[in-house]
């Protein structure tokens, strides 16, 4: 064992298990500690993300033909279930963190995945770059009803799990107790969420507005296209 600091006779020795998530912490080595409360992680699942997309974009529409069987089959690479975590910096030299862990993006894996169904049921007749930002802003709404929908299924909310917390560290007697424990990961989780769904909501409102934008580069657009016909008109 190599240590990355000066180590008095008689102190303490903690070893460290990397940067583990509190549940990993609890279910491999019985603790949690609030240290690894930034390498906390929640999950959504495929499924869920697949049936929210579908119902923003059903298939059959009269301005959206039903798409080819070969653009919407399933992949035998699909994912089933991804992993939303922060961005943490690593430790320096002697193993100080630098700064604060932040939710700064979704896994690649699950846009890519996502993004490929969305743009398979839009419609066809929109030219590339309108496509493109239909795509994204189909994808930021999807993201925000997705994470709601997933805080939706615990019985409590983050709120709830603070208070409860306050309870049973006033009550404790000793080292923390299991239940006490699996509250702390159970609302690590929803933390996450709870980011993650901020980070949504920015790319809601980054979405519109780059539509908005395109939209009136468009009518700038025509709005030249009409002038510039009746100077030759005349």
């Amino acid at each position: 064992m190599t240590t990355l600091r000066p180590i008095k006779s008689g102190e303490q020795i903690l070893n460290y298990y990397g940067p583990l998530p509190t549940s990993d912490l609890l279910r491999r080595y019985g603790y949690t500690t609030a240290k690894h409360a930034r390498y906390d992680v929640a999950e959504l699942t495929w499924a869920s993300i697949k049936t929210i997309i579908d119902s923003h974009l059903p298939s059959k529409t009269p301005t959206n033909p039903t798409p080819s069987p070969s653009s919407l089959e399933e992949d035998d690479q699909e994912e089933e279930a991804f992993i939303l975590e922060r961005t943490s910096p690593d430790p320096d030299e002697t193993g100080t963190l630098p700064g604060p862990a932040h939710f700064l993006s979704f896994p690649e894996e699950l846009e890519n995945q996502a993004l490929a169904r969305i743009t398979a049921l839009l419609p066809p007749s929109q030219d590339k770059p309108t496509r493109k930002r239909a795509a994204r802003r189909v994808f930021a709404a999807v993201m925000v009803e997705g994470i709601r929908a997933r805080l939706a299924e615990y019985a409590t909310s983050a709120d709830e799990d603070e208070a409860l917390l306050g309870d049973l560290r006033r009550e404790r007697r000793g080292g923390k107790g299991r239940l006490e424990m699996a509250v702390e990961v159970r609302l690590g989780e929803k933390k996450v969420l709870g980011e993650a769904l901020a980070f949504a909501e920015e790319l809601v409102r980054k979405a519109e507005a780059e539509a908005e934008a395109g939209e009136r580069r468009g009518a700038e657009t025509g709005d030249g296209a009409r002038v510039k016909r009746q100077k030759t008109s005349r």
